[in-house]
């Protein structure tokens, strides 16, 4: 009863997912204290577990969990990865329960699923664009030639800071469900092969960095195999092979491909109606050698295998380039994987060695500079700050830093009990990325936001020069210089005078700063800090996560307001809206917009409520679910349904749409 009630309605899509998955185990008795049968009851410990048949069918839970998976186009979560992966599992498994409980049983479920896996291919966030391609991969929906493609892309686009950033982020995403057909077939990955055996060192060097935090996802074991099985799969000969494949044992592999075809034997007889061929592809151990074509080798000093050694952190550099390059990104991700070592195999082990000492901050920033440039040096030193490694922070120059909102949500991550001196540089940098930033995005929003101000022309000194004003009423004193030019010797200035807020527009931000919420954050106090420059708009923010903050003292000063604000905590959506309900002054000349991903913590009851008095007392409301340039949102779908209901639109938008949206508003209500 409890899954069938309340849990579908409340139950984020990670959520559904794992009392899917429990449901299904229990039907297939796979839970020894719930024995579904006498046979495995033993009484009076362990009676029978009772449960109607209905019960055990989780065909409701998955259909919920699909529809609420459009929630997680946006996500950057690793955890949500994982419950996408699982929830492909499921439908794929075609579970017990699961084709009966649906309309139209496993096809149905299928085909929706594939469908908004294409949609996260091509519209969702980094992460979860890799990991639906991995998925349509394990699905059958793609093959290795659309996977190579895919690759390709991501790899060609990653020429900029923020396609690196987006390839770290895909790959990361692509190997959690694409793994498994690597061990079994690694030429999934024959789009990055034939980058990588193309490009030029430089080229190649620019994109290391993030190609090799993409793959430290995986466990180095499985890091060592991928490498293992890359080189057999470019080199059949085994030329290029790492020590562990010259010494391999003909009876040992014989007996391994006898027990491959035996497993996969069994597979077909216990489940006839799964395709083996379309999920792992060819039979690496039956194809013969002079079947692989071999690349060539890349333009440069690194040849390929040891380009993938760099990529995947397994040790065996060979040149010296590839030596310090292994060495400078060992102290980002831990050290290199090596042969024969277990999943813990980046640990010390704690004996004494022979190893070089570790550089200190400034050696190995100059290192990373010399290796990779200064562009991807200075992104490289963003993830070292955010990992812990603060030293880095003095090397980062306040001047020619790039501004960027993911920058500037890494430094604001470190704030928290630094000393004083770290502080202070902490400071001097979040302050002129956070200053570049908002000058970049005021120009942005400057044309959505013309004529919202009502400024009039005034005699009275103040800093608004009406320039145009101004020259009309001194044209009679222009002359023209020696070069030709003309100047005017004004007698007469005219200014601005600002409109009186008080007779003019309220905004009120309700800005959720739980721990999904950081880019949103920071928009949220840029975009506010915009508003609050114009003369005719009074601009309010509350931050709530489980308290409440009311900053609209320091909306004016968009750092000042970030500092203050910890990201972090659970989510109390209620309490922010009933502060915005208290702040209303005149509902109809108030703009309330909540930013939120709406996974709400306490009471939806509760803020139903809130919406439906806004919205009664004509205040015009606006949901966010994401607030930003990708507009990519991660949100609760079932909670923003009810909250849209109640009176309050949900959308993702970028900085422009809001504006558009507030001068809309306040041009319609004058007219």
């Amino acid at each position: 009863g409890l899954l069938s009630g309340g849990f579908l309605h409340s139950a984020s899509m990670a959520e559904l997912v794992e009392a899917a998955d429990l449901v299904r185990r229990i039907a297939a008795g796979h839970i020894a204290a719930l024995p579904l049968g006498p046979e495995q009851a033993a009484p009076p410990d362990v009676d029978v577990f009772g449960v109607e048949a209905s019960l055990l069918a989780p065909g409701a839970l998955v259909e919920t969990a699909l529809r609420r998976l459009d929630g997680l186009r946006g996500s950057d979560d690793a955890a949500d990865v994982d419950a996408l992966v699982d929830l492909a599992g499921l439908i794929q498994a075609n579970g017990p329960g699961l084709a009966q409980a649906a309309p139209a049983g496993r096809s149905s479920l299928l085909g929706g699923l594939v469908t908004r896996l294409r949609r996260f291919a091509s519209d969702g966030s980094p992460r979860m664009e890799g990991a639906a391609s991995g998925c349509l991969a394990r699905l059958g929906a793609d093959d290795a030639d659309t996977l190579a493609a895919r690759l390709s892309s991501w790899f060609d686009a990653a020429s900029g800071p923020g396609g690196r950033r987006r390839l770290n982020k895909r790959l990361a995403g692509l190997l959690a469900p694409l793994y498994p057909l690597l061990a079994s077939e690694p030429s999934w990955l024959g789009g990055l092969d034939e980058r990588l055996s193309r490009a030029s060192d430089e080229a190649f060097f620019a994109r290391l960095p993030s190609m090799r935090g993409g793959f430290s996802t995986l466990a180095p074991a499985e890091r060592v195999r991928l490498l293992e099985d890359r080189l057999g799969l470019l080199d059949p000969s085994g030329l290029n092979r790492t020590p562990a494949h010259q010494d391999d044992d003909p009876v040992l592999r014989a007996a391994v491909v006898s027990a491959d075809r035996a497993s996969r034997t069994f597979v077909a007889e216990l489940m006839p109606e799964l395709r083996i061929d379309s999920v792992v592809g060819s039979r690496r151990a039956d194809r013969a050698p002079e079947a692989t074509q071999v690349l060539g080798e890349p333009p440069g000093e690194l040849p390929l295998a040891e380009r993938w050694s760099l990529v995947l952190g397994v040790e065996g550099g060979r040149t010296p380039t590839g030596r310090r390059a292994a060495a400078a990104l060992d102290e980002l991700y831990g050290a290199s994987a090596r042969e024969g070592l277990g999943p813990r195999g980046d640990l010390a082990s704690g004996r004494g060695g022979q190893g070089a000492a570790a550089p200190s901050a400034r050696e190995w920033v100059a290192e990373v500079d010399r290796l990779f440039g200064a562009e991807v040096c200075e992104e490289v030193l963003g993830e070292a700050a955010q990992a812990g490694r603060l030293a880095v922070l003095e090397h980062l120059d306040p001047d020619g830093v790039r501004p960027s909102v993911e920058l500037l949500t890494q430094v604001l991550s470190l704030r928290g009990g630094l000393p004083e001196r770290e502080f202070s540089v902490l400071r001097r940098l979040a302050s002129r990325i956070a200053g570049k930033l908002a000058e970049q995005l005021a120009n942005r929003l400057s044309p959505a936001l013309t004529g919202l101000s009502t400024p009039r022309p005034s005699r009275r000194r103040n800093r608004r020069i009406d320039f145009g004003r101004t020259i009309a009423r001194n044209l009679d004193a222009a002359r023209r210089r020696d070069d030709g030019s003309l100047a005017i010797a004004a007698r007469e200035m005219v200014y601005r005078s600002p409109a009186r807020r008080q007779m003019d527009w309220h905004l009120i931000f309700v800005t959720d700063v739980s721990g999904s919420m950081e880019a949103s954050v920071v928009y949220s106090a840029l975009v506010a800090a915009i508003f609050s420059a114009l003369p005719a708009i009074d601009v309010r923010l509350f931050a709530f996560s489980t308290d409440l903050v009311d900053l609209s003292d320091t909306v004016d000063d968009p750092l000042s307001l970030l500092l203050e604000v910890q990201v972090g905590g659970g989510t109390r959506i209620g309490l922010g809206l009933r502060a915005a309900r208290e702040a209303v002054r005149n509902p109809t000349r108030t703009l309330v917009v909540l930013v939120t991903d709406f996974e709400e913590g306490f009471s939806m009851p509760e803020v139903l409520t809130e919406v439906r008095a806004l919205a009664d007392a004509g205040v015009p409301l606006l949901g966010l679910a994401s607030l930003g340039d990708d507009a990519a949102p991660r949100y609760h779908v079932g909670n923003a349904a009810l909250v849209s209901g109640a009176g309050m639109p949900v959308a993702a938008v970028s900085p422009e749409r809001l504006a558009q949206w507030v001068g809309d508003v306040i041009r319609n209500a004058r007219r």
